[in-house]
């Protein structure tokens, strides 16, 4: 372990460190604490430090905070929307269906059903994966699903002569999820 890289680097006369020991322990000390626990540097490698707290988690440094937030928002408010749409269409009747989604009298009737499952299980995964540290990069991917779902959706309402009513939520979810995607693949892991 090398204790010059815990002096502050503003310390341009490490000769007085040098003459009194004391003062060089609590400067240690306190930097040592200050870069491992309140503000670790995001690097990908643990150092000799890491290895001797026996801390493999590399934390992300509060400049990121804002970014995460906002993908976490992003993520929450797909997780609702397409959970709700998907528990409508694995839920409500086929003839309910039909009067409130024109794409259903045009398909067949499993349809429906097969992608409110995808989307409720898509909710959970944009969600779950990334909250649970398990699996996270399944969240990019769930996020991926829903900007296929929202691509198709808006390639059968042109077919069916419905994008001047569909096209604006289909956009905004598309936009969203392509949002999450990039945010939990590329900014914020």
């Amino acid at each position: 372990m090398d204790p010059a890289r815990y002096l502050p680097s503003r310390c341009t006369k490490p000769a007085l460190c040098v003459q009194n020991p004391m003062r060089t322990q609590q400067i240690l000390l306190c930097n040592m604490v200050f870069q491992t626990y309140i503000w670790p540097q995001k690097s990908g490698k643990l150092t000799e430090l890491d290895h001797m707290t026996n801390s493999n988690e590399i934390v992300d440094s509060p400049k990121s905070n804002g970014k995460s937030i906002v993908i976490w928002c992003a993520q929450i408010l797909l997780a609702l929307i397409f959970g709700m749409f998907g528990a409508v269409k694995l839920t409500m009747p086929i003839s309910d269906l039909t009067e409130t989604m024109r794409f259903v009298a045009a398909s067949p009737a499993w349809l429906p059903r097969l992608i409110g499952a995808i989307e409720i299980i898509g909710a959970l995964a944009v969600i779950l994966p990334t909250a649970t540290k398990i699996l996270p990069w399944l969240t990019p991917l769930a996020a991926l699903g829903f900007a296929t779902i929202q691509v198709l959706a808006i390639i059968v309402h042109a077919n069916l002569g419905e994008t001047s009513s569909t096209i604006q939520i289909n956009s905004i979810l598309l936009a969203l999820s392509l949002f999450v995607f990039w945010g939990r693949w590329k900014v914020s892991p």
